[in-house]
């Protein structure tokens, strides 16, 4: 994936970090990942930067610079794909429009050109080109060489090998971005970004190098996990010094120690000395070879930076490398390790070749170039040290196998049926994609099922005629599964191919892992899997409430088409249909029918189809089904055995039946009857029917029918149209009522028409028509009537009902001012009904009447006059409420109607007039007053209401405590006068009990002396109210008893407390005998006495 990123125009060198998310209409590649993972949300951040390019000036293919990861975490057993940037950045590499990576041997790199390789015009400096290039399976390095080639042909390749260490072991590989900066006077601050793209964390990271006057800070630790990052910013705080220094990333990968640089050059406007080394070759000083091309050279550039002329050069090189002179322009001229040029002036360079020789296996190694030389004259600067890191990796030959066969993803063959026929071949392609040569080929022992597999000897190329593969090389692999008859689930081989590295003599080998399925004979199953039929014009044939429905006039025209497929494993060959053996009513289109002629093979997991077509020999309605039960009947032969005479089902909603259902249905038609029949002869008031009715046909639309060729003057049909079909909603009759108004005397025909299709059978009804005899008369109870009255219409006859009763009907002229009922009946032997006229509004109608034989009466005209009203009413007319004072609840509304509604406020003023009882029983508030109440019914409202809530109330009507009686209640409104009178009536509820109770009767006590006392109660039928209620006790004598309160006597009382229901004093008796005991309470019944009984202590 690749997202653009603009860089401003200035930039300096450094790294920064790129976040990619989603966008809302997730089409970004990030939200392609969010979905490949399931992620609610995805976010990608990318370490890039800016690096300094190196200054090339070299030619030709050499005049291109590379950026790429010279080491690369791969997945075993998987390609591996490395992007390599190509910077133009010379301009004496010629004319070219494309860049091409090669081998040692120049054949092209297998890669893409992801972006800059366009092939138009030439690319110049400082064009860049970015190509993915894919590194086989397996390969441990991958070595490529620059060429440039116009419109595909070569035209300048490189010497120079560019390697490339991949590695499948999970380790950590730390990468540095930038690895090459220049701080200038403006540009003092670079950010270097350490990742670890390898699989394994990278561990004891230390870093080093940076030093006065430059200063560095970290937020790396010392490791650092997989897919993760830290950073490294250098500071330059001098302005008057120069030179370079190597920042150095030392860590172990899990198995080595490793070593990365990035180069940092400074240069002061004022400084005295300073050099500075550069390479476009190998911009941080890396090397890598391998065992077959054992060296790699870099052109350095060395630099004048200081103010004056420097010389003699002295170059300390480290083991594995060389110094030479350069043969291009501005070549430093070099002896002994010692440059002899002199740069006189700052700026002033020239160019040597450094080259690192190894043909040694060599893991990551680092040592330092060290150059002492002289400046203005002859004195001696500082010693320049610049880190030089090396590598040497192993070359070897790797074969690979197309089709893939390995272990984790072995080849699979068809399978095979364990018939001892079938079998399956499959030739492998076997490439030397390493960099050396593959020699000393041979093949192992196959291991594992090999009664199921063998190896053949191809003609063409066969891996076992050669000895030896060269790089790109390919040879083939032939290897057979069966034939066999055993069967085995997955049988599989392993073939070795065995090989040496011809320039390592390391030993390796290749694998073709092949498996493969031998199955036991397989049957095939036949069915029916589709029938259609041409001209049915519903069903499907699946059940008898789904038939195919076809009319009894094109049933033989049509067809039905059965389709038959094969869903089994197994193919059935020469397959035939039994055409001698076809379902009753049906004969087989032989012309038009594929299976068994121009298709004889119904191939395995219904690969293809054939059909057999049917055409009907019925036109009777009914059912016409197709039997499939013993009629074609198919044959086949299949890997089980040879199948005849077999019969063929129709799966149907995954089960299989035998019948297709077939109906055949009349043509539809109209059919016209009369009522009665025939019509014969009417006369004036007469009425007859006219019926049509729809017979035969399947889901006939509806069909849009009317009665035609009689005169409306002379006759009345009703209804004037009417529809008839049989979808639904289904009407199937429809009946027309034709009325004798006033007709001549004469035949007549009416005709029924269809707006349809469907024929009307017969289309007329003939009849006579002769003026009546008899007549009828209506007459208005009265010809006025009030809004909401009703009054009466009587209908007479001019001659008495005979032979059956007459129906009258009614019509009124405005049914908005005047409604009639529809009609009444004469009864035979009478000449009068009678229905009724209600007044509906204001306004005049006309009431007309008509009977069959007797003809329309002259209609009478009603005129309906508005009275306005006032109508009462009470939500109830008996209030009745507990004595006082008890608690009571008798309180109910009144209500105020009038008619029209009020055109202005208007006020309803309720007044109450006694009829019975002693006192007001009725009243309008609590205190039993009779002051008239009112309520207002608003500006176009009918009604006002006066609430009464439960309980006590100053509104409504009220029952009186105490009062028992009559009332009448009437109410008067301006303009609308008195309303009715309504009676209402007040009543008290069960008056509420007291019971007396003694602890003790009889009672012994000792004359004069006695101080036993008796406890008696008074108990209340309900709690007392709100205050208490007071209960009196009395004797009829004093002396005889006395209270055992404060005082003697014979009186005392108590208190029942509010929510309670008794209260009790003590009796004291002084002389023997007996006495009555009376206890009394206001409001409560007041026979509550008991008689006690003294007697001696025994």
């Amino acid at each position: 994936m690749y997202f653009p990123v603009t860089i401003g125009a200035n930039s300096y060198p450094g790294s920064f970090i790129v976040t990619a998310t989603p966008d809302a209409y997730n089409i970004s590649n990030v939200a392609r990942l969010k979905n490949l993972f399931a992620q609610n949300s995805s976010t990608l951040q990318a370490s890039i930067g800016l690096v300094d390019a190196p200054v090339n000036n070299e030619s030709g293919a050499d005049g291109i610079t590379f950026f790429y990861d010279k080491n690369i975490q791969g997945t075993a057993g998987e390609d591996t794909y490395i992007s390599i940037v190509a910077y133009v950045n010379s301009l004496n590499a010629g004319a070219f429009n494309n860049i091409n990576l090669v081998d040692n041997s120049g054949n092209k790199l297998d890669y893409t050109v992801v972006s800059g390789n366009t092939g138009g015009t030439n690319l110049v400096a400082p064009a860049l080109v970015t190509l993915l290039v894919k590194a086989p399976a397996g390969v441990p390095s991958l070595a490529f060489y620059a060429q440039t080639a116009e419109n595909s042909n070569p035209v300048s390749t490189s010497d120079k090998a560019h390697n490339v260490s991949i590695t499948d072991i999970p380790i950590g590989i730390l990468s540095i971005s930038p690895n090459l900066v220049n701080f200038t006077s403006t540009y003092k601050q670079a950010t270097f970004t350490i990742f670890n793209n390898g699989l394994g964390a990278a561990k004891n990271i230390r870093i080093s190098g940076v030093s006065s006057p430059l200063v560095g800070s970290t937020s790396c630790g010392s490791s650092l996990e997989t897919n993760s990052s830290c950073s490294y910013v250098v500071n330059n705080s001098s302005t008057d010094s120069s030179g370079t220094q190597t920042l150095t990333v030392t860590y172990n990968n899990g198995q080595e120690d490793k070593t990365i640089l990035a180069q940092i050059e400074y240069t002061s406007e004022s400084a005295l000395y300073g050099i500075s080394l550069t390479s476009a070759d190998t911009p941080s000083f890396e090397f890598v070879a391998n065992t077959l091309t054992t060296s790699e050279s870099s052109v350095v550039k060395i630099t004048n930076t200081g103010g004056f002329a420097e010389k003699d050069f002295a170059l300390s090189l480290p083991q594995y490398f060389t110094v030479s002179n350069y043969s291009g322009a501005n070549s430093c001229v070099i002896s002994n390790n010692t440059i002899s040029t002199i740069l006189n002036a700052t700026g002033d360079y020239c160019y040597f070749v450094l080259t690192y020789t190894n043909p040694s296996v060599t893991a990551t190694s680092s040592a330092l170039l060290s150059v002492n030389y002289k400046y203005s004259g002859d004195k001696t600067a500082p010693q320049v040290n610049k880190t030089l890191t090396y590598t040497t990796n192993l070359v070897s030959a790797s074969l690979s196998v197309a089709p893939t066969a390995t272990l984790a993803s072995p080849y699979s063959y068809a399978s095979i049926v364990s018939n001892n026929g079938e079998s399956e071949t499959q030739v492998f392609v076997v490439t030397n994609n390493g960099q050396d040569t593959a020699a000393t080929l041979s093949y192992g022992v196959m291991t594992g099922d090999t009664s199921y597999f063998t190896r053949i000897i191809s003609s063409v190329d066969d891996c076992s005629t050669k000895s030896s593969l060269p790089v790109g090389g390919t040879c083939n692999v032939t290897i057979k599964f069966g034939p066999n008859s055993t069967s085995k689930q997955n049988a599989t081989v392993t073939l070795p191919i065995n090989y040496i590295s011809a320039s390592s003599g390391i030993a390796n080998s290749a694998n073709i892992v092949v498996k493969g399925t031998v199955r036991q004979p397989l049957a095939a199953n036949i069915i029916i899997s589709s029938v259609v039929s041409s001209n049915a014009v519903a069903g499907n044939g699946e059940s008898s409430l789904s038939a195919f429905q076809m009319e009894s006039t094109t049933a033989t025209v049509g067809a039905i088409t059965l389709t038959y497929v094969n869903t089994a494993d197994s193919d059935a060959n020469q397959f035939v249909i039994d055409y001698t053996k076809v379902p009753a009513g049906y004969t087989v289109n032989s012309d038009q029918s594929t299976c068994g002629n121009t298709i004889t093979q119904l191939l395995r997991n219904s690969g293809n189809s054939c059909v057999v077509i049917l055409n009907s020999t019925v036109v009777s309605t009914g059912n016409n089904d197709v039997d499939l039960t013993g009629n074609l009947l198919a044959s086949w032969q299949d890997e089980e055995s040879t199948k005849t005479e077999q019969q063929v089902s129709w799966l149907v909603n995954g089960l299989l039946q035998s019948t297709v259902y077939v109906t055949i249905f009349a043509s539809p038609a109209i059919i016209i009857t009369s009522n009665p029949s025939p019509v014969g002869t009417v006369n004036q008031g007469d009425t007859f029917d006219i019926i049509a009715t729809l017979q035969g046909g399947y889901n006939v639309p509806a069909q849009s029918l009317a009665v035609t060729g009689l005169s409306p003057s002379l006759f009345s049909v009703a209804p004037a149209s009417c529809v008839i079909q049989s979808v639904s909603p289904q009407s199937l009759i429809c009946t027309f009522t034709v009325t004798v108004l006033t007709p001549d005397v004469n035949s007549y025909v009416a005709t029924v028409t269809n707006s349809g299709v469907v024929p009307v059978v017969p289309a007329t009804v003939a009849f006579n028509a002769n003026q009546p005899a008899k007549s009828m008369s209506i007459v208005l109870e009265s010809a006025n009537i009030d809004v909401g009255m009703t009054r009466a219409v009587t209908a007479t006859l001019s001659e008495v009902a005979s032979g059956s009763p007459v129906t009258v009907t009614f019509t009124s002229g405005t049914s908005g001012v005047a409604s009639v009922q529809s009609s009444c009946s004469v009864s035979v032997g009478q000449t009068q009904c009678q229905v009724g006229v209600y007044g509906v509004a204001a306004g005049t109608s006309s009431i007309s009447a008509f009977a069959g034989g007797y003809g329309s009466a002259p209609a009478q005209t009603v005129t309906v006059a508005l009275v306005p009203s006032l109508v009462i009413s009470v939500g109830s007319t008996l209030l009745q409420g507990d004595p006082f004072p008890l608690p009571s609840y008798y309180s109910t509304y009144m209500s105020a109607i009038v008619y029209p509604a009020a055109t202005s406020s208007t006020v309803v003023t309720f007044s109450l007039t006694k009829l019975t009882g002693t006192s007001d029983a009725i009243a309008f508030d609590s205190e039993g007053g009779l002051t008239p109440m009112t309520c207002t019914i608003a500006t176009g409202q009918e009604s006002c209401t006066i609430i009464a809530p439960v309980g006590y109330s100053d509104n409504g009507l009220q029952h009186v405590n105490n009062r028992i009686g009559t009332s009448a209640l009437q109410a008067n409104a301006t303009g609308y006068g008195s309303s009715n009178q309504i009676t209402v009536e007040g009543k008290n509820t069960v008056t509420p009990t007291l019971t007396l109770s003694l602890a003790t009767n009889p009672i012994y006590i000792d004359a004069g002396t006695s101080t036993t006392t008796v406890a008696t109660t008074a108990t209340l039928s309900a709690t007392a109210p709100a205050g208490g209620v007071t209960v009196s006790f009395t004797t009829p004598t004093a002396g005889w008893v006395g209270y055992y309160t404060s005082t003697l006597g014979n009186t005392a009382s108590c208190t029942v407390p509010s929510g309670l229901t008794s209260c009790s004093v003590d009796i004291t008796p002084l002389y023997f005998g007996s006495f009555t005991v009376n206890a009394t309470a206001s409001g409560y019944s007041t026979n509550n006495q008991k008689i006690l009984y003294i007697q001696t202590n025994p």
